[in-house]
């Protein structure tokens, strides 16, 4: 309640209030969750472990494969899709923070993100057909 009565200027309620609330109430107790998840790993991963063992030649091979597939993916991207897709997941900015850097509204970002998320997906699922 506090997070909404705080950003209640960029705000715009389009359904009943209870309706808004309960959601918005809903995605912060997700993301607190996804938060500790992440936290928790974060502590296990520092934990004192046995080394890693050495990726083989083929999985070197393999992944690196898959890497430029990937690019080749993204690269097919159009050119806006691509660069907001690249600000989100190499860069690691918030839709927010690549609204305001591209001077685009958030929905704008969404959709591209959206679209370029589709677009990955169909590539990669053809390549595993095929």
């Amino acid at each position: 309640f506090i997070k909404i009565w705080q950003n209640r200027h960029e705000l715009s309620v389009s359904t009943q209030a209870r309706h808004y609330l309960a959601r918005a109430v809903r995605n912060q107790a997700i993301d607190y969750l996804r938060k500790e998840a992440r936290e928790r790993l974060c502590r296990s991963e520092l934990a004192p472990r046995e080394p890693l063992s050495q990726p083989s030649p083929q999985q070197c091979i393999e992944a690196q494969e898959l890497q430029d597939c990937l690019e080749a993916a993204i690269a097919s991207l159009p050119p806006q899709g691509q660069h907001i897709f690249r600000l989100s997941r190499e860069d690691g900015l918030k839709y927010r923070e690549i609204a305001a850097l591209l001077g685009v509204s958030i929905k704008t970002v969404e959709t591209h993100m959206r679209r370029s998320l589709i677009h990955l997906r169909e590539c990669f699922a053809q390549e595993c057909a095929a």
